[in-house]
């Protein structure tokens, strides 16, 4: 049968006698076996599911992974399940296997509603990770794209966490053992005083605009990623804030190492490498990516740029200016300064594209879109902020672009 997409939907026996669906050639379970690959599915998540009081998972399918789910958690967990398809839903509905899953009053269901990406970004503020039913996101039609996209950059930025897992795990503990200060008391002590809050990040741009933000200091509160610390002191700018989240050891030797005594308050994420935490002996302030304790969220995005976004809405900053956010590259540069390493080299055609704020077609990465949908998303849920984008890359959606000497004179 076709669908009102026009995509071919088959439901097919398997040798469990039970059934599983082909939507365009793509097999939402296994043909043979579905009951015995969910379990494997699971198997594979469990670090998802095990003394969870929260579960959210993206991709319904057939619901086998779902009633496998269900057998391994306990009566008071929550299962929250988030699945755009609603042709898809309406023809598995109908079957025994997601009756079941329909019935179990541990199933919160979210079907492709109007409130569905809100719900769906709330559910997983309140969880570390998601459990993402990789088929059931092939098939999804095409005008999804959007999203498709945005979850696989998420899996990216996913798996860069979970190589550096046991690095993050180290430096935790011996983060928590150094003196520091909670985000709340900085985020308490920062007096804006009606100034907008400037964030600087290591985009190439920042070259362009280094000398404008020397001449707007003191017009405006400076929070930088530490990785352009070298660069703004060189030009005589002492930021308001440095940043890092990063937990391997090129943060203190690229980033801290030679400034350990500075006055200038750092914010760190509590795994960033400690090296740099502890070596650093001006006022530190220490926040967390996720719920613990009373503790105060500061949504990291996965990039240090996002985090310094995201303390910066908690200060209660008005209008936002961003600098050197690029999402892309300028120039042939990945980053800012002269390092040969920040050119890239790699053939042309492996890049995407995407429109600059110029009008022309700039080279970028999937890891640099998923960022870039991240603060488009966080724009999106602050409309009361005025957020101007002062860079020479990406055009972001919801901000207001211009340079940055006349976004100063006009909102200073």
């Amino acid at each position: 049968m076709k669908d009102m997409f026009g995509r071919n939907i088959e439901f097919i026996d398997t040798k469990e006698n039970n059934l599983t669906i082909n939507v365009n050639s793509i097999l939402l379970h296994s043909k043979y076996y579905p009951i015995k690959e969910s379990k494997v599915f699971i198997d594979n998540h469990i670090g998802l599911v095990k003394n969870k009081d929260v579960i959210v998972v993206y991709g319904l399918g057939m619901g086998y992974h779902i009633i496998e789910l269900l057998n391994r958690v306990d009566s008071k967990c929550k299962i929250k399940v988030f699945d755009l398809d609603e042709e898809l839903f309406k023809l598995t509905s109908q079957k025994e296997v997601m009756k079941k899953v329909l019935k179990d009053t541990r199933i919160e269901l979210h079907i492709g509603d109007y409130k569905f990406f809100q719900q769906f970004a709330r559910a997983l503020d309140r969880v570390e990770d998601f459990i993402l039913h990789k088929q059931s996101l092939k098939v999804l039609p095409s005008k999804y794209d959007d999203f498709k996209n945005t979850i696989n950059r998420f899996q990216i930025a996913r798996i860069a966490v979970d190589e550096f897992k046991d690095t993050m795990d180290k430096n935790y503990k011996l983060n928590c053992n150094v003196v520091h200060n909670r985000i709340e008391e900085f985020i308490e002590q920062t007096s804006l005083n009606h100034k907008p809050i400037l964030l600087v990040s290591a985009g190439p741009s920042l070259d362009m605009e280094i000398n404008n933000i020397k001449l707007v200091k003191g017009k405006v509160i400076i929070f930088a990623v530490a990785r352009v610390l070298k660069n703004l002191l060189k030009k005589g700018i002492e930021p308001d804030m440095i940043c890092i989240i990063d937990p391997q050891d090129v943060v203190y030797y690229n980033q801290i190492k030679g400034y350990e005594n500075l006055d200038i308050p750092l914010c760190f994420l509590s795994t960033a490498n400690h090296k740099a935490v502890k070596s650093y002996n001006g006022p530190k302030y220490m926040f967390y990516n996720h719920k613990i304790g009373n503790n105060l969220v500061i949504d990291t995005g996965k990039s240090v740029a996002t985090a310094i976004m995201s303390i910066a809405i908690k200060c209660g900053a008005d209008t936002i200016m961003l600098v050197g956010q690029d999402l892309a590259f300028v120039n042939n540069k990945t980053h800012c300064g002269d390092y040969e390493g920040n050119k890239i080299k790699t053939k042309e055609n492996l890049y995407k594209k995407v429109m600059s704020v110029n009008g022309e077609m700039l080279n970028t990465t999937d890891g640099l879109l998923y960022f870039k949908y991240w603060i488009e998303n966080t724009i999106c849920k602050n409309k009361d902020i005025r957020f101007i984008n002062c860079s020479k890359g990406a055009r972001i959606k919801g901000t207001y672009e211009m340079e940055l000497l006349d976004a100063i004179s006009k909102y200073c």
